[in-house]
């Protein structure tokens, strides 16, 4: 029985769009930091937030020192604004990684003069925005360049200051599928020793 449905659970991960090498998938990524600014009307100091975009890598293009992706779906959320609820975010915002001084950023153009969260680590080298990447914590920038944002809570705008940003690329759902079948196998291994 167990047999037959780690066989059904395979067929099915097959049928998924699974990585081979490097291939295009959605991607999701989080800035966390620490800011001050306005938020329609209303003036916000050290405000801890997250940004959360989503992009498809089947829209990356290069530009001259690395890779962008326009994030469909962009959210930000505050721990003391809005009541902590998630604020979509109209404007438009593209993920950039600049390979040539590693930095990862959101803003509003792929050259990099829009950009309203910066992050610049060592880590980043060679990152292409095609697939997942581990949190990465370091001394990153806010910037006002990138603002003002239309917000289904109003307009954002944000000072300029350092901060710690942390950022974290999420793998798509088919190497989450593999990782989650890839479990499960084990579990069932050491559950039932004569199933092979």
């Amino acid at each position: 029985m167990l047999k037959s449905i780690l066989i059904a659970l395979s067929i099915l991960v097959l049928h998924l769009p699974v990585s081979v090498g490097v291939q295009a998938a959605p991607i999701t990524i989080t800035f966390e930091a620490t800011a001050s600014g306005e938020l329609d009307g209303v003036v916000f100091t050290d405000e801890a937030f997250v940004v959360t975009a989503t992009g498809d890598t089947d829209n990356r293009f290069a530009f001259s020192n690395g890779f962008t992706v326009p994030s469909d779906f962009t959210q930000i959320t505050f721990g003391g604004l809005n009541g902590g609820s998630p604020i979509d975010i109209f404007s438009p915002v593209l993920i950039n990684v600049n390979t040539e001084f590693d930095v990862l950023t959101l803003g509003n153009d792929e050259l990099g003069d829009l950009d309203f969260l910066i992050l610049e680590d060592p880590q980043i080298d060679g990152y292409e925005l095609l697939g997942p990447l581990d949190p990465i914590t370091g001394a990153g920038f806010v910037s006002e360049f990138g603002t003002p944002l239309e917000t289904s809570a109003g307009r954002l705008f944000f000072d300029d200051g350092g901060s710690d940003v942390t950022v974290t690329v999420i793998p798509e759902p088919g190497t989450l599928a593999l990782v989650g079948l890839g479990g499960l196998t084990v579990l069932l291994r050491r559950a039932k020793p004569g199933l092979a």
